[in-house]
């Protein structure tokens, strides 16, 4: 298992060292329904960068149900917990290079309602459309070698609509799913100490960033391990900006996550032979 172990971790820090920095990718909540009654709750991290004070991971709620046959109703929760980003802005002087870091921290809430339903008896296909709204705060300083610059800060507000589908297939032991999510971005309500700071978002331009909509679609594939009513998850995925001016930091980097399901169905309190009648 050692090599397993091994590959992980290398995996862990590749795409970590490499996630976005203005718009910072997440999880799809992908409930994977087949029947009425079902409901999930999915606590997960996700790694990143951890430069001088930054953390290691942000975290994630995702909460779905199906109040009847082909209904899903999904809800999300995000914590961008302290995610630091570091880049040089100058060239290295005396074989120093000069570097500004950017924390980021901020909060959104998603809410999304569609359609499922069975292929087969193991096989489940959905579509959900969504909306959210969140806070983005970035706290910016640089290297105090060499002609310090004073710290600098910018907090903006944003909001999305999505629409997502997925493919899988799952027994008590296992799922899967894959599929793609589309996500619109506007942003709104931009504070900074300095007002220019919003003219970099948009590289290689001085246009307003909040007058424009952004687009990103974003691939993704998650696994389940476990046992009916509590699984281990492992999701990934990767995002790419599909309309738009390109925003600073959005290069298609991967992102994952990991965490724990817990599921309730109520066919996991009927006897076996009204289960397979089902």
């Amino acid at each position: 298992m050692k090599p397993f172990y091994s590959i992980a971790v290398c995996t862990l820090l590749l795409l970590s060292s490499c996630q976005q920095s203005f718009y910072v990718a997440d999880k799809v909540n992908s409930p994977g329904f087949k029947k009425a009654g079902e409901a999930k709750l999915d606590l997960s991290a996700r790694p990143q960068t951890s430069y001088q004070d930054g953390a290691h991971f942000s975290y994630s709620a995702d909460a779905a149900y199906a109040p009847i046959n082909h209904l899903g109703i999904i809800a999300s929760y995000r914590v961008l917990n302290n995610k630091v980003n570091r880049e040089a802005y100058a060239p290295a002087a005396f074989f120093a290079t000069k570097y500004r870091y950017a924390k980021y921290n901020g909060q959104r809430g998603d809410i999304g309602a569609g359609y499922f339903t069975r292929i087969g008896r193991k096989a489940k296909y959905e579509a959900y459309a969504g909306y959210g709204n969140g806070t983005l705060k970035a706290d910016i300083s640089y290297d105090s070698t060499f002609s310090p610059k004073p710290s600098q800060a910018y907090t903006t507000s944003y909001n999305r609509f999505f629409i997502q589908s997925a493919v899988g297939m799952s027994n008590n032991y296992f799922s899967i799913m894959g599929g793609c999510r589309y996500t619109l971005h506007k942003y709104y309500n931009f504070k900074a100490t300095d007002p220019t700071l919003k003219n970099p978002l948009i590289p290689n331009s001085t246009q307003d960033f909040t007058k424009e909509s952004f687009g990103f679609v974003e691939p993704y594939f998650e696994v389940q391990v476990g046992y009916k009513y509590v699984k281990f998850n492992y999701q990934i995925g990767f995002p790419f900006q599909a309309n738009g001016p390109s925003l600073a930091g959005v290069h298609g980097a991967p992102y994952m996550s990991f965490g724990i399901l817990m599921h309730y169905d109520p066919g996991f309190f009927l006897p076996k032979k009204l289960v397979r009648r089902k």
